[in-house]
């Protein structure tokens, strides 16, 4: 028995498809920005540069991923303006966690200690503003 799908169904099964595209693409954001995070934190910590390599990468890529999700909801101008919103908040994030990195190479522990004591950083990633 072969089944034919009407044009309404392909196209339900293309916005399934587009939805979990974005759900993936949201999940490889979250976890780019978890990384940029965890080198940073390695290497206020550690005080070892190789922990940087984790926030480098995870820079890259939080990057890149970003773009994909601005591409793939184009179509749609709510999230748009969410993103609009993520994308500020994530540029102090970065801002800050650079700040904390610099602050430590120049033997400034105390300084960047004190950065990350406000938390402010923590308000910039809390996801129930974004809803």
């Amino acid at each position: 028995m072969t089944y034919t799908y009407s044009s309404y169904e392909e196209e339900k099964l293309e916005w399934v498809n587009h939805t979990h595209e974005v759900i993936i693409e949201s999940e490889r954001f979250l976890s780019a920005m978890k990384d940029v995070e965890t080198g940073q934190r390695g290497y206020l910590l550690t005080k070892d540069r190789d922990y940087l390599e984790p926030y480098i990468f995870g820079l890259k890529n939080a990057k890149s991923t970003f773009k994909k999700l601005q591409s793939l909801t184009e179509d749609n101008p709510k999230q748009q303006e969410r993103l609009l919103l993520i994308e500020q908040y994530q540029k102090l994030k970065f801002e800050e966690l650079l700040a904390t990195i610099k602050l430590t190479q120049e033997n400034r522990f105390s300084d960047a200690l004190t950065i990350v004591m406000q938390d402010n950083g923590k308000e910039y990633i809390e996801c129930d503003k974004y809803t």
